[in-house]
């Protein structure tokens, strides 16, 4: 295979081998470099080396103006903008939004030649048209949104004028000043050979400067193209080279070059599916694998293009060990390196501060990064990682700096982090000097790649601050961090390698001009290759078409070049797309592979192929652990301090939860309360009810009491939702719905036990009692302890008692018992289980002789104590609800099973099935 530039090379030389006066235009830098090597290579002698400039270069060069940054651009667009919008200008971060599109319309008129009051106008006598009415006068909104039009051209003029005056351009000003400028330029360069190289969708700048320089000069031009799709009338590939061989004067006389035909040579083309775009990356990483270990040579000429370039970090992760030589030529994108959304997090956690604090999620978001955990490290109970969970704790919805320096000792690292921000140069100047202090420390414990996002961030920092400091409009964080987001989306980690050997990874426009004899296309899915149809343009599609501005048609027959371009001359070819279909990644597969293979003269080189990630057939394994020295030392604790009727259902229920939660301490993570979840609920029941019932403990209850009581629900259930969220100055949202139910469910509660107080004697006898007692197993040589909490004991027309609240449904099914066994082996049972174990633990103080003990529903208050209760069957009507000494006996028989289960070394713990 001979690739373009080296054709190009032997055609320049075959001619003339002295080529020091020659200037060499190519599309990319890259492809430039490339053309160098192999001049040198043809010639073969040392000589001065002839100009070689991208086509950016060649049009700054003419022009003799320097390329703005964005920017700036941006800057001096929102200057000139002010300048004609009257005494209510937007601000410049509300510009902004609108103004990044003018922008883009600007450089495209003046890229393709067109005069500017034309498209202005045209735009709005389009909008004047839509907006006519019968009316006589205009909204003063319509009137503003019309006036928005008509200031375009004026803002255009400024704008422009300003740029000539600096010296500076936009992309489209350079090309359009090389226009008129360009006579000057042929003067300068007479006598000089121009040779244009690679170029297919040339706007109406660059065709009419190739065209001069073709017709008043010494020039030559050379096409990469095939014939195959060149001469095909419908064909997108060709679509631009037809077009100027068939209007360019200069074709009339020098007519194209026949080329050599590659497309159609022999080539094995595999188009594989794979479902995500991650799996791409891993099935990528396979193919790599297979040509390192079989053809490692082959590694040297094989390209592979990144459709989409956000792939780029899964396909680094996925490149197999021992490829050695890789070369990136798009970079690493700085926005996705821990410098760069550190700042952001840290821009966010100021900009969403306010007179009550910080919010705590971007506040635990930024206390998670891992540079920040490393600097707020300090050890112990005053460290950084300690801190998030005692924030939780204490349910801290907003946080303060005099709240950190309870927790944090360093005030140097707290007050450059966390001191008030009052400006967006003070913020600079902090980042300044946090990222040095981040660079030394990633320096020391990672690599360069870290160390270089860094360097680079900081370099990022001062180009904003110098754009601060020159233009008053940046006066916020909000509008700092936009800023901020513009100059980084165009900066990346430098990740070169050698552009002549070992695997090339680039995105498809830098695969310009150039060959491989293997090349891997990843993300072929339609809307990525190609693009589709966003439009950002004020300019509408009928208008561009009418003025001869680009369009999709347009873009998608550049995207079509590109691909075909790069199969081209390639002998092993493999496109990947994501088979899962995505609204925003693309799943359909791509027009250009249905192009391929719909195409019979190439299908016979096609195979097509369904890749899933490989799943390792497996039976899924119930967890079992075995009770080593460990556990059982966890568990012979526990028992000393007390199982609780908790802990004991929570094994009934499921052994590894048991173990989790009970012997290693490892609960849910918690996160900070916004708003009331459903055990902070009970909780708030809980001491309400405690609140209001405690005077009323060792009397009996009487309506009038528990009406001057419940006149305090309210006030009662708003301090106690306060103590649990401190941070809320105010109860809103779902909060004011769940302080209502609560409010509500309370009154109910108190209404039923008034209008109980009219019909029977209820003597409360306590509230909250905590109980602990001995439980003896004499298969066991340790002390087993249970404990347990009960909400109330009372007697009802002289029935003793043993209540458990619950802010949920019970069901009386939950604590009715049948067979003895299932309390201690269904789940469905453990409220009867906890029921009974608070009557056993009532019964070890005080022994009994008939006692009751059931749940009261606050949410089904109606239906009072639902109380345990004995049957004979599940179908059976009578049922008895007495606890007995019998009943107490037979329940601790169950109770002594399975604590000696618990304890018993030989059984393991084993994930419950369901």
């Amino acid at each position: 295979m001979t690739s373009f530039l080296k054709e190009v090379a032997q055609s320049v030389c075959s001619e003339n081998r002295n080529i020091e006066q020659y200037i060499f235009v190519l599309p990319s830098k890259r492809a430039g470099n490339f053309l160098k090597t192999h001049l040198a290579s043809e010639i073969g002698k040392t000589i001065f080396a002839p100009k070689v400039y991208s086509v950016e270069e060649f049009i700054q060069l003419i022009a003799g103006q320097e390329s703005a940054s964005r920017i700036d651009l941006l800057f001096t667009l929102y200057e000139a903008y002010l300048k004609v919008a009257g005494k209510e200008p937007e601000s410049y971060d509300s510009f902004v939004s609108w103004g990044n599109t003018l922008l883009q319309d600007i450089m495209e008129i003046d890229r393709y030649l067109i005069p500017p009051e034309k498209v202005f106008t045209y735009l709005s006598a389009i909008q004047e048209m839509n907006h006519w009415s019968l009316a006589s006068e205009k909204t003063a909104q319509i009137s503003g949104y019309l006036k928005f039009w008509e200031l375009l051209h004026p803002i255009y003029e400024h704008f422009t004028a300003k740029l000539v005056e600096k010296g500076k351009g936009h992309q489209g000003l350079l090309y359009k000043l090389a226009v008129e400028r360009l006579d000057s330029y042929l003067l300068k360069t007479k006598g000089q050979r121009h040779i244009f190289a690679g170029f297919n969708a040339l706007n109406q700048a660059e065709s009419r400067i190739i065209q001069t320089i073709l017709g008043e000069s010494d020039a030559n031009i050379y096409w990469d193209t095939d014939p195959y799709f060149l001469n095909n009338p419908v064909h997108d590939a060709g679509y631009f080279l037809r077009q100027y061989f068939s209007n360019w004067p200069f074709f009339k006389s020098n007519p194209p070059k026949e080329t050599e035909s590659n497309f159609l040579k022999n080539k094995k083309i595999q188009i594989t599916g794979i479902p995500k775009q991650v799996a791409q990356a891993k099935y990528v990483g396979s193919l790599l694998s297979e040509i390192l270990q079989n053809k490692p040579e082959e590694l040297n000429n094989t390209a592979l293009i990144l459709g989409d370039e956000n792939l780029l970090n899964p396909i680094l992760h996925a490149l197999p060990d021992g490829l050695d030589k890789v070369n990136i030529t798009m970079g690493y994108p700085l926005s996705q390196t821990a410098a760069a959304t550190l700042i952001i997090q840290w821009i966010d956690l100021f900009i969403s501060q306010d007179k009550q604090g910080w919010y705590h999620k971007p506040f635990l978001n930024f206390l998670t990064h891992p540079a920040i955990q490393g600097l707020l490290y300090i050890g112990g109970d005053r460290s950084a990682p300690s801190l998030r969970t005692k924030l939780v704790e204490s349910n801290t919805t907003y946080i303060t700096l005099k709240t950190l320096r309870n927790y944090l000792s360093d005030n140097t690292i707290l007050d450059i982090l966390f001191e008030n921000k009052n400006s967006p140069l003070k913020f600079i100047e902090d980042g300044l000097a946090l990222l040095a202090e981040f660079r030394q420390s990633e320096n020391e414990r990672t690599g360069l790649i870290a160390s270089q996002a860094y360097i680079q961030m900081e370099k990022v920092l001062r180009e904003l601050k110098s754009a601060v400091q020159d233009f008053p409009y940046v006066n916020d964080l909000k509008s700092m961090k936009g800023l901020l987001l513009e100059i980084m989306s165009s900066k990346s980690l430098d990740l070169v390698g050698d552009p002549a050997s070992g695997l090339q990874i680039m995105g498809m426009l830098e695969g310009r001009n150039l060959d491989f004899s293997t090349v891997i296309i990843t993300s072929v899915n339609e809307g990525i290759l190609p693009a589709g149809k966003s439009v950002n343009s004020f300019i509408p599609f009928d208008v561009k078409r009418e003025l001869g501005l680009p369009t999709y048609k347009e873009k998608d027959a550049v995207y079509t070049y590109h691909f075909y371009r790069i199969l081209q001359r390639a002998q092993n070819i493999i496109l990947c797309y994501n088979t899962e279909p995505d609204t925003l990644e693309g799943g359909e597969k791509s027009r250009l592979i249905y192009q391929l293979t719909t195409d019979p003269n190439i299908t016979p080189f096609i195979t097509q192929v369904i890749a899933s990630p490989k799943v390792p057939l497996q039976t899924t394994l119930l967890t079992r652990i075995t009770k080593d020295e460990f556990i059982m030392e966890k568990i012979s604790e526990l028992a000393k301090r007390g199982f609780s009727p908790t802990a004991l259902s929570d094994y009934i229920r499921d052994p590894l939860t048991f173990f989790k939660r009970h012997l290693l301490g490892v609960d849910d993570p918690d996160d900070i309360e916004e708003t009331l979840e459903a055990r902070t609920f009970g909780t708030i029941v809980h001491e309400c009810l405690e609140s209001l019932y405690k005077p009323f403990v060792g009397s009996i209850l009487n309506a009038e009491a528990l009406g001057k009581q419940r006149k305090k629900v309210k006030p009662l259930v708003r301090s106690l939702m306060s103590d649990h969220y401190p941070g809320q100055s105010s109860i809103q949202g779902k909060n004011l719905i769940a302080f209502e139910v609560i409010v509500k469910y309370i009154d109910r509660f108190m209404a039923r036990e008034m209008e109980e107080c009219g019909k029977h004697e209820i003597r409360l006898i306590a509230l909250e009692t905590r109980m602990k007692q001995h439980c003896r197993i004499p298969s066991l040589q340790q002390e087993v302890f249970i404990k347990g909490t009960v909400d109330r004991i009372d007697e009802y027309d002289g029935t003793l008692r043993i209540l458990d609240y619950k802010t949920g449904t019970v069901k009386p099914s939950e604590v009715e018992v049948v067979d003895w066994k299932t309390l201690i082996r269904d789940k469905n049972h453990s409220k009867a289980f906890q029921l009974l174990c608070y009557a056993w633990l009532y019964n070890r103080e005080k022994p009994i002789n008939n006692i009751q003990a059931g749940i009261i529903s606050i949410k089904s208050i109606e239906r009072g104590a639902i109380t345990f209760a004995k049957k004979d069957s599940s179908r059976s009507r009578t049922k008895d609800s007495r606890i007995t000494p019998e009943v107490i006996r037979i329940f601790e028989q169950h109770l002594t099973l399975l604590i000696s289960e618990i304890c018993n070394p030989m059984l393991p713990l084993e994930e419950e099935k369901n």
